[in-house]
């Protein structure tokens, strides 16, 4: 066994890893996930690390007789968003990290 061997092997494992981790962070920010009401007068894309870079509001939704719905909307819609967001990201990172989404709880 040879231990200086071992130990390039398995620092050249990782920094192939991180080199894709890398990639995947770069694929992520193009990416878009949508999410909207059901009757779509309220919407949000965020981009795949979870940064909103939309949010869209009808104006039906602003004149509504229960504006204070708006805020619950929105917060639904975005946190929708970001949810597939986060599982597309965990699926792409278990193809890396073998027992990933396991660890995480298989969400």
């Amino acid at each position: 066994m040879n231990t200086a061997a071992d130990s390039g092997q398995i620092a050249e494992q990782l920094r192939r890893r991180q080199d894709r981790i890398r990639e995947l962070e770069l694929i992520a920010r193009d990416q878009r996930h949508d999410s909207a009401t059901p009757d779509r007068q309220v919407g949000a894309t965020v981009d795949g690390t979870g940064r909103l870079v939309d949010l869209t509001i009808s104006d039906a939704a602003l004149r509504t007789p229960h504006p204070g719905r708006l805020g619950d909307h929105l917060v639904h819609v975005i946190r929708e968003a970001r949810r597939a967001a986060a599982e597309t990201t965990r699926t792409q990172l278990a193809t890396i990290l073998p027992g990933f989404h396991a660890a995480e709880g298989g969400r």
